[in-house]
């Protein structure tokens, strides 16, 4: 009479058959989903979709592209509009062709917010899967998320281009723009051994961070300084004086803001107030770079 298996035993039979070998190495794996007022919105997926529609124009190719059927990416789609609270389309059309749909400039920057912060979730996932057979370095790496630091200056941006030396390298990124993805390009400069063990590459998410004595303003129609390897159009937007010092906050072209620390006679000199045009200019070396 055969013996008896349980259920259980069974599984634990087909799990060690399936599973992968022992010299596997543990990842960390895992999803975003963006949240509207405590309603799920959508994840990976519904990005996906309106990454189509607004690349086909069409909910029917844009249900084709992404492989489901027009009455389920019309239903999500409406899904959507009514959980982001702001609308996600902006011309719907039904009928048998599925019509022409045209994303609003909120979903564009939804996308976009979305895609960015993906590969910052896919970098940190990366980073925590190399520590997993050292637990004290998984400490090390989650501390290092919540690393505050004195610059005045941090921003994120996307690496465009890395020419790499012997002992030196350039790295050149490019900020968020407020149009058709232009925005400022920051360089940088560092040691190629930095560049080599930070495994800074076209393509990723970096971070620059630079205090505010180091970011020079002038006039726009200042001479060219050749030296000043960063010099980016500016606007005050804001003045806070002090006795011998005065800190400076103006918004790029991006919209993103930078701090600059300068002397009171210089905010005379040039004629500072909130609206003044400027250029923000600042050398290579004084950026640090930081990667997730």
């Amino acid at each position: 009479m055969p013996s008896k298996t349980s259920t259980s035993d069974t599984v634990h039979k087909v799990a060690r058959t399936r599973g992968p070998k022992a010299s596997a190495k543990l990842a960390l794996n895992g999803s975003l989903w963006l949240q509207q007022g405590g309603y799920l919105l959508g994840g990976a997926d519904r990005i996906a979709l309106l990454e189509a529609i607004h690349q086909t124009g069409s909910m029917m190719k844009a249900a084709k592209v992404v492989g489901v059927s027009y009455k389920t990416a019309w239903d999500r789609v409406q899904d959507m509009n009514n959980t982001a609270g702001h609308p996600l389309v902006d011309r719907l059309t039904g009928g048998s062709g599925g019509g022409g749909t045209f994303l609003t400039p909120y979903a564009l920057d939804l996308i976009t917010a979305f895609r960015q912060v993906e590969k910052i979730h896919e970098q940190v996932l990366g980073q925590l899967t190399k520590s997993l057979a050292h637990p004290q370095e998984v400490l090390k790496t989650l501390s290092t998320l919540g690393l505050r630091t004195s610059a005045r200056n941090q921003l994120v941006g996307t690496v465009t281009r890395v020419r790499a030396g012997e002992v030196d390298a350039l790295v050149e990124l490019r900020l968020p723009g407020a149009q058709d993805g232009q925005g400022d390009v920051l360089r940088a400069s560092l040691t190629t051994t930095s560049l080599k063990e930070l495994g800074i590459a076209k393509g990723m998410q970096a971070v620059a961070l630079f205090k505010a004595p180091s970011v020079h303003l002038t006039r726009p129609d200042a001479p060219d300084e050749p030296a000043m390897h960063n010099s980016l159009p500016a606007r005050v937007v804001a003045i806070q004086e002090g006795g011998v010092h005065t800190e400076v906050q103006v918004r790029l072209q991006g919209g993103q803001t930078l701090v600059s620390k300068v002397g009171a006679d210089h905010v005379a000199t040039l004629g500072l107030s909130e609206g003044s045009k400027v250029l923000a200019q600042f050398y290579d070396h004084a950026i640090i770079l930081g990667v997730v």
